[in-house]
């Protein structure tokens, strides 16, 4: 996870995730998204991600899918 102060630092040069200084933000910022993700219905939410994790969006695909136009 990335969190940046950017008033401190504009231009995102100093990862503050891990600073106990930002612990708070960074739990009310994970709380929104995750609020965000459910109310939207998010399939990365849904069975655990499964969605993304089986073709066609990962692995083989069923017959081999279509092969690249070029030549080597």
């Amino acid at each position: 996870m990335e969190l940046y102060d950017l008033k401190q630092d504009p231009d995102q040069m100093n990862n503050v995730a891990n600073h106990p200084k930002y612990e708070q933000v960074q739990a009310e910022l994970i709380a929104r998204l995750m609020q965000e993700l459910k109310a939207s219905g998010d399939p990365r939410l849904v069975d655990d991600g499964k969605f993304f994790e089986t073709p066609p969006m990962a692995g083989p695909l069923p017959g081999g899918g279509p092969k690249p136009n070029r030549k080597r």
